[in-house]
């Protein structure tokens, strides 16, 4: 992932630290605005790993594909 982003370790992991830690600070809208912005496999992945919890809690999420869970999630409140 990092290679095809074309960032460096560093970067990335600092900026996963800075997600994880202040998750519940961002609002709603902050973070769709944010995954607008990304290219699409990349906001992919990102939806992924920060909804993780909810497509695994959710019943009817857990067979849903990676493009299904992209739209869906940012979209739960």
């Amino acid at each position: 992932m990092l290679k095809e982003n074309e960032i460096n370790n560093d970067l990335f992991y600092e900026i996963k630290t800075v997600l994880e830690r202040n998750e519940d600070q961002y609002k709603q809208e902050d973070l769709l605005e944010f995954l607008d912005d990304l290219p699409i496999r990349l906001k992919i992945k990102t939806v992924m790993y920060v909804y993780k919890e909810a497509y695994n809690t959710i019943q009817f999420l857990k067979d849903g594909t990676e493009n299904f869970l992209s739209w869906i999630c940012p979209n739960l409140e």
